[in-house]
């Protein structure tokens, strides 16, 4: 992938990637019960479970990547 136009944050360049953000499959519900035995069957209910969106960025080679979102939020955030 090509760098064109990169957006500047400091001396970093910032891309915005298409792939992000990442989702991922994780526990959403939890018990009441801190009890070992009543989590582990709450863990096998697959009811308890859904997709999670992370807004992440990640830096490689100097340059930051980020989601739409983050690249807002920066942008947000340097105006003030």
């Amino acid at each position: 992938m090509t760098i064109t136009n990169p957006a500047y944050y400091g001396n970093t360049p910032i891309v915005v990637h298409p792939l992000l953000p990442f989702t991922d499959w994780r526990q959403i519900k939890f018990p009441r019960s801190k009890k070992k035995r009543i989590r582990k069957k709450f863990r096998k209910n697959s009811d308890n479970f859904g997709y999670i969106k992370f807004a992440e960025s990640f830096m490689m080679d100097g340059v930051l990547y980020v989601s739409q979102e983050v690249y807002n939020a920066l942008k947000e955030n340097n105006k003030k």
